[in-house]
């Protein structure tokens, strides 16, 4: 972060380090199959994000350009919406999983049990995990896209699909001494702090 403040390729790579690690915590989420290791990460997930909304507030600040301002919202926004979403998800997937690939999934669920107090059982775990999420994209995939989906959130996604005409948006993150505000409606995006 300090060579990124003095330097353009610096704070361009510091950029995509960020944008990296958040289409590797969404790829990780997607492919976890388990509701509770998904809860998991997203909880884990939200003790860092507050750092990574200081380091592209801190880059946006010193030249970065809007870029770092609506990455510092993607990723305040996913932070908030990523255990959320997964809960949801959680709650009402349910409804869209036919009942052979309902019962499929509550076998799996006991045989990942039972490889867990019989490890020489997890390859047979795994296969079954396989075979079922290939059925779950062939047979279901509206459930599919809900449960294993990208949770990514962006500026022009908020503006979009939450803000009517005349309405804005005010979010915040709360770091270890800075509160960082964001503010945007449907044309202006505003970033500021408070120490």
């Amino acid at each position: 972060l300090l060579l990124s403040e003095r330097d353009p390729i610096h704070r361009r790579h510091s950029g995509i380090a960020y944008d990296s690690l958040a289409a590797l915590l969404n790829y990780v989420r997607a492919n976890l199959v388990s509701d509770e290791a998904k809860i998991q990460l997203a909880e884990e997930a939200r003790q860092w994000l507050p750092d990574a909304v200081a380091d592209l507030s801190a880059l946006y600040f010193a030249g970065g350009g809007d870029a770092f301002k609506e990455r510092a919202l993607q990723m305040a926004e996913q932070g908030k919406t990523f255990l959320l979403m997964e809960r949801s998800r959680l709650n009402s997937a349910s409804d869209l999983l036919p009942p052979h690939l309902l019962r499929k999934q509550f076998e799996l669920s006991a045989v990942h049990r039972r490889a867990l107090q019989f490890p020489e059982l997890q390859p047979m775990a795994d296969s079954l995990q396989w075979r079922y999420l290939e059925a779950l994209r062939r047979d279901a995939p509206a459930y599919h896209q809900l449960r294993f989906g990208s949770a990514e959130v962006g500026l022009q996604g908020l503006q979009d699909q939450l803000l009517s005409s005349g309405q804005a948006l005010i979010e915040y993150v709360a770091g270890e001494e800075t509160l960082y505000i964001f503010a945007f409606n449907g044309k202006q995006f505003a970033l500021d702090t408070v120490q």
